[in-house]
């Protein structure tokens, strides 16, 4: 700039210049009226996974498939015991507020009303819904053949007045029944077999953000010891300083 130079020369390198920089500044321009416009009228949901689930068959191992997915994924993942303030919303986040919903079937997860209202709002909406069939539930022909007579007539009325029509319910079981469920073995298994699942469900789903490197990996890279062996195994061969007595056939208690 200090420099002499050709005049001439030197004012079209100038318009140049200000006409690159000018086409950048009106391009980042667009791009950002584009994205607020955008978010204005599609905005982000809140939950990356909605977990629907029997809560007298799956509670505890829901809560043990959320610590394995928050180790997975950045996003949010909703679980009504710990969004108590969203249960008089619940359809709504199942249909409108969650990228995907999960149903962990159990036997009675597809028989309960509000585990099928939440099915048929997530299936009318716009999230994806990934399945997974614990020790081989899921739909069944015979199921789905006696969903007219499954509720009473007050179940059903509560359901339309949640917006769920049986209609809407008969169409997402017919549509899902379809699907090929993720197998969940509960009794007997081991954790890396249960995080296996959970990396396959993350793999169904669609708009998440997963860790480069998952925090159940570094937890147990931290805590390997010398020998190559986790610091539990390492514990069960020294003397055992606390003992658990349970019924682990059952699987809520396993879990």
């Amino acid at each position: 700039m200090l420099l002499d130079f050709n005049v001439a020369r030197g004012t079209v390198v100038i318009q140049i210049l200000s006409m690159m920089a000018f086409v950048l500044l009106s391009t980042a321009f667009v791009a950002v009226v584009l994205l607020v416009l955008y978010r204005a009228y599609k905005p982000s949901k809140t939950y990356g996974i909605f977990l629907s689930h029997h809560k007298l068959g799956a509670a505890v191992l829901c809560r043990w498939f959320k610590m394995l997915l928050t180790g997975i994924i950045k996003d949010r993942i909703f679980l009504d015991s710990d969004d108590v303030n969203k249960l008089d919303a619940i359809i709504e986040v199942c249909a409108w507020d969650c990228e995907n919903v999960v149903v962990i079937m159990t036997s009675e997860t597809l028989k309960r009303m509000w585990c099928a209202a939440e099915i048929a709002s997530a299936h009318a909406g716009e999230g994806k819904v990934v399945l997974v069939s614990c020790d081989g539930n899921g739909f069944t022909d015979e199921l789905i053949e006696m969903l007219p007579d499954l509720w009473s007539d007050e179940q059903q009325a509560t359901l339309a007045a949640a917006g769920i029509s049986m209609q809407a319910v008969e169409e997402a079981y017919n549509s899902l029944s379809e699907q090929k469920p993720i197998p969940l073995r509960r009794r007997g298994a081991k954790e890396q077999e249960h995080f296996n699942v959970a990396k396959l469900v993350v793999s169904q789903c669609t708009g998440l953000s997963p860790f480069l490197l998952t925090r159940l990996q570094k937890t147990q890279r931290q805590n390997s010891g010398p020998t190559g062996m986790t610091s539990s195994q390492l514990g069960e061969i020294q003397q055992s300083l606390i003992m658990l007595l349970g019924d682990l056939d059952t699987p809520e208690s396993g879990s």
